[in-house]
């Protein structure tokens, strides 16, 4: 089974509210995909229909200053502490 990451929840409701809206396409753009950063890759960012951005990861190193200008909404999730905490 695969783990339900806070990113796929995100796509899953950008999905959702794009069918119910009737629309039949979604432009998917991988910004970045990795978790960490290099001069080759980006940390995770998705840019759908050039207008939302999910996850800021590899917004800034990976768009255009015009690409960025056109972005609307950004979607992201914050590090709580409980997040960080690991099992003993």
């Amino acid at each position: 089974m695969s783990q339900l990451t806070p990113t796929t929840i995100k796509l899953t409701l950008i999905l959702y509210i794009y069918m119910k809206e009737g629309r039949r396409t979604m432009n998917i753009r991988f910004v970045g995909a990795h978790n960490s950063e290099s001069k080759d890759v980006r940390p995770v960012c998705l840019l759908i229909d050039d207008v939302l951005a999910v996850d800021a990861g590899g917004l800034i190193s990976g768009l255009s200053f015009s690409e960025q200008l056109a972005i609307q909404a950004l979607l992201v999730n914050t590090i709580t502490t409980t997040t960080l905490k690991t099992s003993r």
